[in-house]
Order: C-alpha cells, then structure tokens, then sequence
C-alpha cells in the first residue's frame, strides 16, 4: 500500500480503473456478474478513497470528495485527466458483453 501512496494522483486513479476493468473482464461469464459489479462499485470505490484520504492526511470524505469530485476526477499539469468509473459506467458492463470497451 505505501508504494501506491508515493505515486501520483493520476496514476492511484489509473491503477484502480485498471483493476475495476480487469476484473469486470475476467468476471464477465460468472453468473453472479451483478455481485461483481456491486463489489467494484463499493469497495473499489471505497478502497481508492481511503488510499486518497491517507495520502493527503484526510479524516473526512466530504472533505475529499470536494477536492476531488464524487467521480474522483483527477487533473495532470500536462492535461491529463482520469476518473474512476462513475456507477452508471459499471454497471453499464453486460455479462459477455465487453469487447467493445476501452481499457484506458
């Protein structure tokens, strides 16, 4: 964990989308699809906030969220921007259906 906190904001954000889309992917053909999906959307979510709130010494959600959106958007000096999939990007995901998505 204390190697992701020494990384940028961008590439924190980064590292979860690519887990949430990983698994998504790798999980695709399970029965119980809309379990994985409810999994990335809350504790992923939860997971890449707490990892935030440690880094910049936050005790308070709200506090976080106003610095970086409810979506976690995070900007980059060069205009790079990234967020973590949004509720409705997750479970936009159909089961079998993810070949058409973009990974990045």
């Amino acid at each position: 964990m204390f190697q992701i906190i020494s990384e940028s904001d961008f590439c924190i954000v980064q590292y979860y989308k690519k887990l949430a889309f990983f698994l998504l992917h790798y999980y695709c053909c399970a029965d119980n699809f809309y379990k994985i999906q409810n999994f990335i959307n809350f504790f992923l979510r939860a997971s890449l906030v707490s990892t935030l709130k440690y880094k910049y010494k936050i005790s308070s959600t709200n506090m976080l969220f106003k610095r970086f959106s409810t979506n976690l958007y995070v900007f980059t000096t060069n205009g790079l921007t990234s967020h973590f999939l949004t509720t409705e990007e997750i479970f936009y995901f159909k089961k079998n259906s993810l070949s058409h998505f973009v990974w990045l």
